[in-house]
């Protein structure tokens, strides 16, 4: 507990975490009839003519009184700096905490699966396997071809439906296939392991910043697509993880016990591997959100990311090649960053001491 307590890192995580959920309340344009005056008069996107053109912070400013002062100076359009680092440390937290949990279960699902039964503990008829096979490029082309995910009309929530009855639809088809399918009754070994690390190994082969501008050029850029895309590829390292913890305890003396005492497969799983496993994980996902957050950055620099409209650490430092002499673009984004990240890495070196 006292390694908690002295740790930076933690108290950092926390003003975070308020800063982010309370961005709207701490920066926003003042309304007449406010009661509570918020931090900084501006929003993420108020622009003030006056003072467009990059002001300094430390230049003289056209402003009513020393509340409108734009502490951290402005960028070229005359949006507050100081708002547009609130807002995105909104944006960071909501895209690395979304990351973390999607890409955590996808990898933690995966990687337990493949270091549990391995190649050879789980068995198959051959019908079932083969209907697997002849359906899994068709279901791959339906759910890239069919569902708009292009169109801006239709949200991402009727997507994300669209996308689960698709896959329901799959695995019905797959049920009744492998049933109807009676004269290929032998069984077969299911290489889960083998499949698992190298769809690892795939995409873990493509770069990853290219996979990701590819990505980008084809999804319409929002909070939710961005979130998908970067956790597209943020899970393999947690699954690769998860994989070598599971593989090391499998085997262990109270497994075997469990597995004579006829629990299932799940049971096993949740209540005697999973919880002595991923202790160890969560120094994996501590250093995804941290990957998570410079992702986001990077893809927001190169005008990717997010939607226009939204506030973005990268998007303050992408402002700066415009004009080389707005220092207080590049610096106060680059700060945030450089920090949240370090205090990331802190925060699973803390984790590791306690695994």
């Amino acid at each position: 507990m006292k390694s908690w307590k002295k740790n930076w890192a933690v108290y950092y995580f926390l003003l975070w975490a308020t800063i982010a959920l309370m961005a709207p309340i701490l920066a926003n344009e003042l309304q007449q009839d406010q009661i509570i005056q918020p931090l900084v008069p501006y929003s993420q996107s108020s622009i003030d003519y006056e003072n467009s053109n990059s002001v300094s912070p430390f230049d003289s400013q056209q402003i009513k009184s020393i509340y409108y002062r734009h502490w951290l100076g402005t960028d070229e359009l005359g949006r507050d700096v100081l708002a547009q680092l609130i807002h995105g440390s909104r944006t960071a937290f909501i895209i690395g905490l979304g990351v973390v949990l999607i890409a955590g279960i996808i990898g933690i699902i995966l990687g337990g699966i493949a270091g549990y039964f391995g190649d050879k503990y789980l068995i198959l008829k051959k019908r079932q396997l083969l209907a697997a096979i002849l359906l899994f490029p068709i279901y791959v082309v339906s759910i890239t071809t069919v569902i708009p995910w292009n169109i801006g009309s239709v949200s991402s929530f009727q997507k994300l439906i669209l996308l689960f009855s698709f896959s329901t639809i799959y695995l019905l088809l797959l049920y009744f296939i492998g049933r109807s399918a009676k004269q290929l009754k032998a069984k077969n070994h299911l290489p889960l392991d083998m499949i698992i690390s190298r769809i690892i190994e795939l995409i873990d082969a493509i770069p990853l910043l290219f996979l990701l501008v590819c990505l980008s050029a084809v999804i319409k850029p929002s909070f939710f697509t961005t979130i998908l895309i970067i956790a597209s590829v943020a899970w393999t390292s947690i699954a690769k993880y998860t994989r070598g913890q599971i593989i090391k305890v499998r085997n262990e003396n109270y497994i075997q016990s469990a597995r004579a005492l006829a629990l299932t497969n799940f049971q096993i799983l949740r209540k005697h591997v999973l919880p002595n496993a991923l202790g160890p994980v969560l120094v994996s996902l501590s250093f995804g959100m941290a990957a998570a957050i410079l992702l986001e950055a990077s893809l927001s620099f190169l005008g990717m990311g997010i939607a226009s409209e939204e506030a973005s650490w990268g998007k303050l430092i992408a402002s700066a090649r415009n004009n080389y002499q707005a220092w207080w673009l590049a610096i106060f984004p680059g700060l945030a960053i450089f920090i949240t990240v370090i205090a990331s890495n802190k925060l699973s070196e803390l984790f590791q001491k306690k695994n």
